[in-house]
């Protein structure tokens, strides 16, 4: 008995002994694992992870890393919750501050509880401005091109907004015209368009991240022109037409919507002074422009236009011939001829304000002066100009060449061809507008003396309707010379001398 019961003592102990050594062998304890270096660090994003060296005799249930911008971050915080590939698991970190030191733990957890990794620390990159490319323009036309760019550097941040600027000024900026693209992988285009022809443009890409907005090189593009003339002539046809001919070789590819001629008195002319339209397109066009004034110099340009603008040619010049009973002074101004007996005489007072050589003729200076001098006062263009004598004399002649200012014997040969000086005023003036009424007038050979006054010797004038004064070119004196004047009431002509220095109309005589 004494036997069994000690058997049964040891056999209990015994089994106590191996319960306990039983209980502590399934004890679960916390996991051991280190964390990984850090890498493919940019200014807002990095790659680490971890590695588990002992689970602790349990499941891991959760792992990752914990980060933050102080020692020992713990899960409590900033942490990722990534994927255990046996004892391995990597970790993603996102939305970073740039260039920023951050300390990092790997983290795992079981049944026992959570455990940390050794801390590491990274700093992130430094995000800097985007970096651009302006490539050459191409597909240049008289008003648009096509122009790339590409992003060689994000700057480590994200692009918001990628674009062209241009301007005719250098070194362009948003503040002028600019365009907002849309990125291709890192490139991006615009074809820029409503341009001016023949104008140098200056283009820069620029890209814009969180650094603010950076611009590429610079590159220069002239546009082309609306056209290209290869010929263009001109040719009077009569004292009031001529004929204009031009070429178009090529239009730049941008079709021409028209063409035609443009013309003017002055050089350079635009459409906005004369001009005629002759179709559209490129090649060979002419036409004949009409209604201009005989003896007269033109200027003529072919042009064409499109969506664009217009390309005027270069500019050439051509004089009307005189119109058959007409003659041409200095100034350009034409004038009817009118005969008489054996005389020929011009239809109206002179109104040049050059001599023959195109000197200019002087204006009034004082009433002293024996200068020649010329002096305007109606705005009316059927009167002429008033002179002094010693214009009307200037060997550089104010005569039209092959006339002459008529003398005091051309003007007595006028009143005998007339039927003599008592009734040669009624014959030679205006009868209806200009002269007082009752005016004894017939104007019967088409001579139209108008009542112009004249231009005293202090310069102010006596004008009206009741007279009217012309020089002849021969001297009564020294200081005087012979001129003929009509008056209203009756038909005389009248033979005068007065001071060389007053300011007359004049008439001219062929020679």
């Amino acid at each position: 008995m004494i036997f069994s019961r000690f058997g049964y003592s040891l056999i209990r102990i015994i089994g106590v002994l191996l319960l306990l050594t039983a209980c502590k062998k399934d004890e679960v304890q916390l996991p051991q694992l280190f964390t990984a270096r850090i890498t493919d660090i940019t200014a807002n994003t990095a790659k680490g992870g971890g590695k588990i060296t002992f689970d602790g005799g349990d499941i891991i249930t959760a792992c990752g890393l914990c980060f933050g911008l102080e020692h020992n971050p713990a899960i409590d915080k900033n942490k990722t919750s990534d994927t255990l590939y046996h004892t391995v698991f990597n970790s993603n970190l996102k939305n970073l501050v740039s260039d920023t030191v951050y300390y990092v733990r790997a983290y795992a957890v079981n049944s026992a509880g959570i455990a940390y990794g050794k801390e590491v620390t990274f700093r992130t990159l430094k995000k800097t401005l985007s970096a651009v490319t302006t490539k050459d323009p191409v597909e240049i036309t008289s008003g648009a091109f096509k122009v790339e760019a590409e992003i060689t550097n994000d700057g480590r941040g994200i692009i918001t907004a990628c674009g062209f600027c241009w301007d005719v000024k250098e070194n362009p900026t948003l503040a002028g015209s600019k365009s907002t693209n849309t990125l291709t992988g890192n490139l991006f285009a615009l074809v820029v368009d409503g341009l001016i022809p023949e104008t140098t443009y200056y283009i820069r890409a620029y890209a814009t991240n969180e650094m603010g907005t950076s611009y590429g090189n610079q590159v220069v593009v002239k546009t082309l022109p609306v056209a290209q003339f290869s010929t263009f002539t001109i040719n009077p046809t009569t004292y009031s037409t001529m004929t204009a001919s031009a070429t178009i070789t090529t239009d730049y590819g941008t079709v021409i919507t028209e063409r035609g001629f443009c013309w003017a008195v002055g050089n350079d002319p635009v459409i906005t002074n004369g001009n005629t339209s002759v179709g559209k397109g490129s090649g060979d066009y002419s036409t004949e422009i009409t209604q201009l004034t005989s003896s007269t110099v033109y200027f003529v340009r072919a042009y064409a236009r499109n969506k664009y603008g217009i390309k005027y040619s270069i500019s050439q010049a051509t004089r009307t011939p005189i119109k058959p009973g007409t003659v041409v002074d200095a100034s350009g101004n034409v004038y009817k001829c009118i005969t008489i007996g054996n005389q020929t005489w011009m239809g109206a007072d002179l109104k040049t304000a050059k001599y023959r050589n195109g000197d200019i003729i002087p204006g009034y200076v004082n009433n002293t002066s024996t200068i020649g001098n010329v002096t305007t006062y109606y705005t009316n263009p059927n009167y002429g100009k008033f002179y002094n004598w010693y214009a009307i004399t200037d060997p550089r002649n104010i005569a039209p060449a092959g006339w002459h200012v008529a003398t005091d014997a051309d003007w007595t040969q006028l009143e005998t061809n007339l039927g003599g000086s008592s009734v040669a005023g009624g014959l030679l003036k205006e009868s209806q507008a200009y002269w007082y009424q009752p005016n004894a007038a017939s104007d019967a050979f088409g001579f139209t003396a108008l009542p112009a006054g004249w231009r005293y010797l202090d310069g102010s004038y006596d004008i009206g309707f009741e007279l009217g004064h012309w020089w002849s070119a021969t001297e009564s004196s020294e200081t005087e010379a012979y001129y003929r004047s009509f008056f209203y009431r009756d038909t005389q002509s009248r033979r005068f001398t007065t001071d060389k220095k007053i300011g007359m109309a004049v008439r001219c005589v062929m020679d």
